[in-house]
């Protein structure tokens, strides 16, 4: 019927995030810690626990810069990121509080 939607099986919801004006880069996800990883366009590397919805970020360099599309190390538990300002990172996981 016109006006109806149907909502697939094993659809999930979108997740809404508010990270003070940040336009995220790209979405990893890592199963084996039930994380998300983003990066920011102000300079911050962001994590998202997938469970418990619970958030942490960490500034990379001086900050500022756009943080581009993570990705993960699995034998040395890192996430491997570089920004606009053509610096490399890398960083241990989970991020602590």
């Amino acid at each position: 019927m016109k006006g109806e939607t149907d909502t697939p099986v094993g659809f999930a919801p979108k997740l809404s995030f508010s990270g003070g004006g940040a336009v995220p880069s790209p979405v990893l996800y890592v199963s084996a810690l039930g994380k998300l990883y983003f990066g920011g366009s102000e300079g911050h590397l962001y994590e998202l626990d997938v469970t418990t919805l619970v958030s942490r970020s960490v500034p990379l360099g001086h900050g500022g810069a756009t943080v581009g599309a993570p990705s993960f190390d699995l034998v040395h538990g890192l996430v491997h990121v570089g920004t606009a300002s053509g610096i490399f990172y890398a960083v241990q996981v989970p991020l602590q509080p």
